[in-house]
């Protein structure tokens, strides 16, 4: 499990480390075209990123799951 959790901690550490400079840059200005790109970039990969970690995530024993990670969480 920890090789899953691994690439979405850092994608969403990522996300929310830059939102600030993304407000600053883009919500605060009018839409241009590199405006609608980086959106449409940093949204849909976003998006698809969080679909497939759904995916790939086997839900079939949501205890061994947990349990997975408190181990992790107590790693930290």
């Amino acid at each position: 499990l920890c090789p899953t959790i691994s690439p979405v901690v850092a994608f969403v550490y990522e996300y929310f480390i830059t939102l600030d400079r993304e407000v600053e840059l883009f919500w605060t200005g009018r839409t241009s075209s590199a405006a609608i790109l980086f959106f449409l970039n940093r949204y849909w990969s976003l998006v698809t990123f969080l679909y497939n970690f759904t995916i790939f995530i086997p839900m079939s024993d949501p205890v061994n799951i947990l349990h997975h990670c408190c181990i992790l969480l107590d790693g930290l």
